[in-house]
């Protein structure tokens, strides 16, 4: 599908200038129900076209959504750094893996642009396709809310991975109202880890897309990932998924 300026409203056409100012941009129509984006890289790491997926019917909030993470990836990078810390412990190495990063690194630049897609004149709830739980989210929501992370005393990796990603999901939601009550009664479960979650999202939060906070982003990475690879060294863990 061949998109041009004339398609886009006054907000999208700006965002565009602004990326197309550093690399090339594509759109590409694919068969997915969601909307994506990706910017591809040379061989040296430096960017070399953003690529914006999209369908029909076209909406703008949607457009201008993928563009901001192209934004945000050209000003402050990716958290490849997170697969760079030392001493990885084995569990550390499977839970962030490179889907989960990848997930990681998309909800953490929800926070740092939902501020600029506001001012743009977007609605919040035509920002995401999902702007509730899935079954299984609800479901392990509803398990670890009542167990705990715990199996006979042990740390059961399953859960401590399912909390990961049910604390990234909900406490990295832009609005800090969505998931308030859920997310008050996942900290009662574990607080040091949920609190380490946490510490990065307040990280990302009132961050202004700018290469200059490149390297403060960069820092709250591999924090994150430095204090969840020590939590899992020193916590009695269940060392097979149940």
């Amino acid at each position: 599908m061949e998109v041009t300026e004339t398609i886009l409203d006054a907000p999208c056409k700006q965002l565009l200038h602004e990326i197309e100012a550093i690399v090339p941009v594509k759109f590409t129509e694919w068969g997915k129900s969601n909307y994506g984006s990706q910017l591809h890289k040379n061989s040296d790491g430096s960017p070399r076209e953003a690529e914006v997926f999209l369908r029909q019917p076209l909406e703008m909030s949607k457009i201008a959504h993928e563009l901001l993470h192209m934004k945000v990836d050209l000003a402050m990078g990716d958290n490849n750094c997170m697969f760079a810390i030392s001493n990885q412990h084995y569990w550390y190495t499977q839970i962030v893996s490179y889907d989960s990063a990848a997930h990681i690194l998309n909800v953490c630049q929800h926070v740092i642009f939902f501020p600029d897609y506001l001012d743009m004149g977007y609605a919040e709830e035509d920002s995401f396709e999902d702007k509730e739980l899935d079954v299984k989210k609800k479901a392990d929501l509803q398990e670890l809310t009542k167990t705990g992370l715990k199996t006979n005393g042990q740390y059961d990796i399953s859960k401590v991975a399912r909390y990961i990603a049910l604390v990234f999901t909900m406490d990295f939601y832009p609005n800090e109202n969505r998931f308030k009550k859920e997310l008050k009664a996942l900290r009662k479960k574990d607080n040091p880890l949920y609190s380490i979650i946490h510490e990065l999202r307040r990280s990302c939060t009132n961050v202004e897309i700018d290469a200059g906070n490149r390297d403060y982003l960069q820092e709250a990475y591999f924090n994150f990932a430095t204090k969840l690879n020590e939590w899992l060294k020193k916590v009695p863990l269940v060392a097979k998924f149940t």
